[in-house]
């Protein structure tokens, strides 16, 4: 058979075309296995959040433009809305914030169960404030909640350029006291696989899950995905946050996607909260009961600047020993 610029398929599931180098570009498509056939696709698609979702499009259809305009997270409804009582004792608050100067800066609090299930419950957007302007408004809400800890988006580690002092420092010299969030790509499908395992208990519980119908799952898999730590929302505090997870698009690509790398990002728009719901979600917080001690964060804090500063100390001395 002659080859062509243009895909031919040779068997089910196989295509290949000649290109201009005279080499031969072969697509292999899932179907070329014969046990990867009928309803193999349908089932095995919820753990991507569906034939429709773009992570599926993408690593089993061969779609280059699989992820270009589409949802990060198609599943994401009203099924996911949920309302606990978080300071009932069995929950651990947690803050959630991502720093912004163009962008608002924003703050989402989240509450974790000992499975690990996160419940955003609360969130606080601001525009055209100061640093100790917002912690002082974020605190406020705080009021005397027991607050486990916050994460903070890790780019606040960069000096600004006014005094040179890191903004994750001037969030803790306005009492609060973050650490550095896992801002990691993968994320993304955290929060994806997070949302599946939320409706799996739902359809265990025997609730009508329109979307996981079509599936086929049965029990077996609806416990396997239900084994994720599941993510709700309090849409009631936590509305626009919720809106912005559900708008959140991939970036469009333009041109041949076949020759040039497709945009594999976000749009950078509207996404702070979804952000700081991504930083939740794939940073290793667990529950903790909260402890009144008299040693609290402003003391840890202090500490933990003093011991930097005398390593920094003794790492000098050492350099000038040996110079």
């Amino acid at each position: 058979m002659e080859l062509t610029h243009e895909f031919k398929e040779i068997a089910t599931g196989i295509q290949v075309r000649r290109l201009p180098s005279d080499f031969a570009h072969v697509r292999i498509h899932y179907t070329a296995n014969p046990l990867k056939r009928g309803d193999w696709a349908a089932i095995t698609s919820a753990r991507y959040g569906g034939m429709d979702s773009p992570l599926w499009q993408r690593e089993q259809e061969i779609s280059y433009n699989a992820y270009t305009g589409q949802r990060l997270w198609p599943m994401l409804s009203n099924d996911h809305m949920a309302e606990y009582d978080v300071f009932d004792g069995h929950w651990a608050i947690f803050r959630s914030i991502d720093q912004g100067i163009r962008h608002p800066t924003v703050c989402v609090w989240i509450a974790i169960n000992k499975y690990g299930d996160r419940h955003v419950f609360r969130e606080f957007y601001s525009v055209g404030r100061s640093i100790a302007e917002n912690c002082r408004l974020i605190r406020g809400i705080d009021r005397d909640e027991p607050i486990v800890g916050s994460i903070i988006d890790p780019s606040t580690k960069k000096r600004n350029e006014i005094n040179l002092t890191p903004l994750i420092d001037v969030f803790a010299e306005n009492q609060i006291f973050a650490e550095p969030a896992d801002n990691s790509f993968v994320g993304y499908d955290r929060v994806n696989q997070m949302l599946m395992s939320t409706l799996a208990r739902k359809k265990l519980a025997g609730n009508d899950i329109p979307i996981l119908d079509k599936f086929k799952l049965n029990n077996s898999l609806l416990k396997e995905l239900s084994t994720v730590p599941a993510l709700t929302f309090d849409t009631r505090f936590s509305n626009r946050v919720f809106l912005e997870c559900s708008n959140l698009r991939w970036q469009e690509s333009k041109g041949d996607q076949t020759q040039t790398r497709p945009k594999e990002k976000p749009v950078d728009v509207n996404d702070d909260g979804a952000d700081c719901v991504r930083y939740a979600c794939q940073t290793k917080i667990f529950y903790k009961e909260p402890k009144k001690t008299k040693f609290n964060m402003a003391d840890y804090w202090k500490l933990k600047q003093e011991n930097l500063r005398l390593n920094e100390m003794k790492l000098k001395s050492k350099a000038r020993a040996y110079a």
